[in-house]
């Protein structure tokens, strides 16, 4: 039996975005495609600039998953109960989906 941990791995692995490095230079050469790529959600850019920190330009989507992973990871004793939750679920201690009443 796969682990839920390798499960995750494995699914968001395969779908993970590819992280290309470029200058500024190059990224003004050509911006229009790298918006097109990064839009697609496959491709996410780290542009370096002289003197500054890097930049990153990635999907809304990736962005905002982002986003959502840091709020519920700020909840206090979120990751706990995260990490609970796959134990009972790889002790076998789930309610099966049919089980639950349909909506009406």
């Amino acid at each position: 039996m796969i682990s839920l941990d390798t499960a995750y791995a494995k699914t968001y692995y395969s779908i993970m975005p590819t992280t290309k490095i470029l200058t500024a230079s190059e990224a003004r050469k050509n911006l229009y495609r790298l918006i097109d790529q990064a839009s697609s959600g496959l491709t996410q850019f780290v542009i370096r600039l002289k003197k500054q920190e890097p930049v990153v330009l990635l999907s809304m989507e990736e962005y905002e998953s982002l986003q959502e992973t840091a709020e519920i990871l700020s909840i206090p004793g979120a990751l706990e109960s995260i990490e609970a939750a796959k134990l009972e679920a790889l002790e076998g201690k789930v309610i099966p989906l049919d089980d639950f009443p349909e909506k009406k």
